[in-house]
């Protein structure tokens, strides 16, 4: 597998943001280091046309204004969590209520992306 990252556009707030690039074979992902949002897919069909399978965004910035979550990946929690609060080494953990009393949430926090950028090597 090859990878390679580079500059991809800013934030509304100025932050840079990259897009890492990682390739096997026929088969290339760009993933966003601002919220591991996969940006697209390219795929080769049988005939040895390349197809983007994911519906995704040109920039940062429209990830950022998203509301749909194009692109999305799964947080640290994925499922209900009754009462929005979980006990870890015996303290309470209190998490964003969004479905009555509970926590419905395939992120970490109500924002997918929550403005975050990961750590990403610069190059392959």
């Amino acid at each position: 597998m090859q990878y390679n990252v580079k500059k991809w556009g800013l934030l509304p707030d100025g932050t840079m943001c990259h897009i890492i690039q990682l390739s096997y074979n026929d088969i290339s992902l760009y993933v966003s280091d601002y919220g591991a949002t996969f940006q697209s897919m390219f795929v080769t069909d049988s005939s040895g046309t390349q197809h983007d399978i994911i519906l995704g965004y040109d920039t940062p910035e429209e990830y950022y204004y998203d509301q749909q979550n194009f692109g999305g990946t799964m947080g640290r929690f994925a499922n209900r969590i009754a009462g929005a609060c979980i006990t870890l080494n015996s303290k309470d953990w209190h998490l964003p209520a969004n479905e009555g009393n509970n926590t419905c949430l395939l992120y970490t926090s109500p924002s997918p992306r929550d403005g975050l950028l990961s750590r990403m090597p610069s190059s392959a």
